[in-house]
């Protein structure tokens, strides 16, 4: 009996045929989400006053920008802060944003974005004042040192012997120590009560006198929610940090948890020297059943520290807690707040008494417990239920504020640092300077700002940013320029033009093809 006639194909074509037909969609998409950047690495937009109404197709310019009477007419920002924005496609690596200003009569312009690790990128593009100022000063990258030649003070000085010896107070000058170099300046800080800084972390310049590591590690047996900005001190040691993160499930969208690590003294600048960076993914339950997902240790090991102060940036969404943190530093503090979170509603059967210290001179408590019965106390003193709902509980605060609360499911803020015992506070001595004016250097020696003197009337703010640094809203990114005192007619700004350059960069091709094989033969 004659058999069927069986059509066999290689198993080579039929794999090449579902490469094919996977491959197609996946390209279609890369078309859809990079648009005209499927074709093309870079794409420029431009806005220009009078000849378009925004920054390209890729976003808006919300501000105001007034006509002037020269021919042809010239364009002036009218606004303290000048925002612009600018959508971006998938896959997209990084963005070059030029803006050319004439610096007209502003005392002051800056220029910032915010960036993912909980902060923001500024620059200061253009000071009247650091321009003019007559001291001695060293440039070295982007930083820039200023040094008084002499210092003119009182003293007091005995005047005349015996019983008619008397003590008068004298006006005398001595000379101020130079230095060739920031790099040299930064090895060997004078007392922090001579030296001014601007655009600078707070902490950049903190030091902690006999300072000594010690054997055993700092843990803090609370939970807090949500995004937290701390800083760590280190003086030529190894770091070891862990903690336990813990999602809440009462939101929908996966929440990951991104630590950052810098040196505090780095953080103005861009591209950020991120010293290490750690991520914990989703813990796989993207839904918003509440039932708390298991345990997730995050661990950090970084070795060889030098001195400083070093910033450790949690950054993770408000569905997020994380507990039993353990630290090898023993100076470690929060910058502006805590959240802490404690209690059923966070998979958890004990509430723990918790003890803060903070150098903040304004102190803001806001009671988030279902009960609202907190028992908190400052430096002993028990406070009313009224006084606790006050805002702000206290201001005026000098030296050091201790803060004792009985149920941890409060949000604890302040203007300065905060720590949760037994960590200790980070001493903070640095003055920063407020440049929008005309700051008194009288009580310095010394002025340390990210910023290198122009004589130019031209102003060209050129910066590239990655975009996985950037805090993006809805794929959006929003700058601004700042100059304080605009809206009020303290000057003007000359308004040029605005272009943004984007970069795709090469496509993910070892993704794609783990795709399509993954895909093709369910490996």
């Amino acid at each position: 009996m004659p058999q069927p006639l069986h059509h066999h194909r290689s198993p080579r074509i039929v794999v090449a045929m579902k490469i094919v037909l996977v491959a197609i969609p996946i390209a279609l998409f890369f078309v859809l989400v990079n648009d005209k950047l499927f074709f093309t690495p870079t794409l420029s937009f431009s806005y220009r006053p009078g000849q378009a109404t925004s920054v390209g197709p890729t976003g808006a310019v919300f501000a105001t920008l007034a006509r002037t009477s020269d021919h042809p007419p010239r364009w002036r920002i009218t606004t303290d802060s000048f925002p612009f924005h600018v959508i971006v496609p998938r896959l997209i690596q990084s963005v070059r944003v030029q803006v050319r200003l004439t610096r007209g009569t502003a005392p002051y312009i800056g220029f910032q974005t915010k960036s993912n690790a909980n902060g923001n990128y500024s620059v200061i593009a253009s000071s009247a004042f650091l321009d003019k100022l007559g001291w001695k000063h060293v440039t070295e990258g982007p930083t820039t040192l200023w040094m008084r030649d002499k210092h003119v003070g009182n003293k007091k000085v005995t005047v005349g012997t015996g019983r008619r010896a008397k003590t008068v107070t004298v006006a005398t000058e001595w000379p101020v120590r130079q230095y060739s170099s920031v790099q040299d300046f930064r090895l060997d800080v004078p007392s922090l009560d001579l030296v001014a800084t601007a655009n600078l972390d707070h902490l950049a310049l903190a030091s902690i006198p006999d300072y000594r590591p010690r054997a055993a590690p700092t843990r803090i047996d609370h939970t807090f929610r949500g995004s937290h900005r701390l800083y760590v001190f280190a003086s030529n040691e190894d770091l070891h940090l862990s903690f336990e993160k813990r999602d809440l499930n009462q939101q929908a969208g996966a929440d990951a948890l991104t630590v950052f690590v810098a040196k505090a003294d780095q953080l103005t600048l861009y591209p950020p020297t991120w010293i290490k960076t750690v991520t914990v993914p989703d813990d796989g339950n993207a839904g918003t059943n509440g039932v708390p997902g298991p345990m997730q240790h995050v661990s950090l090991d970084i070795p060889g520290l030098g001195t400083g102060v070093y910033l450790v940036d949690i950054v993770t969404s408000q569905d997020v807690v994380f507990s039993r943190l353990v630290s090898s530093a023993h100076y470690l503090a929060f910058l502006g707040n805590v959240t802490l979170a404690e209690g059923p509603d966070y998979g958890q059967t004990s509430l723990n008494r918790v003890r803060l210290l903070t150098n903040g001179s304004v102190l803001n408590i806001t009671d988030v417990h279902a009960q609202k019965k907190q028992d908190v106390a400052i430096n002993g003193q028990k406070l009313s239920e009224r006084e606790r709902t006050t805002s702000p509980v206290a201001s005026g605060l000098t030296g050091t504020t201790t803060i004792d609360i009985a149920i941890g499911d409060v949000v604890v803020s302040t203007d300065r640092l905060i720590t949760v015992a037994p960590a200790e506070l980070i001493p903070d001595q640095t003055h920063s300077l407020d440049l929008s004016g005309t700051p008194d250097l009288a009580p310095y020696d010394y002025l340390l700002a990210e910023y290198r003197p122009e004589s130019s009337d031209q102003v060209l703010i050129d910066q590239t940013y990655q975009i996985d640094d950037l805090a993006l809203a809805k794929k959006t990114i929003s700058f601004s320029i700042e100059s304080p005192g605009l809206k009020a007619g303290n000057g003007q700004i000359g308004f040029e033009d605005i272009r943004v350059t984007l970069n795709r960069g090469p496509f993910p091709w070892d993704k794609i093809r783990k795709k399509i094989m993954h895909s093709t033969l369910g490996g």
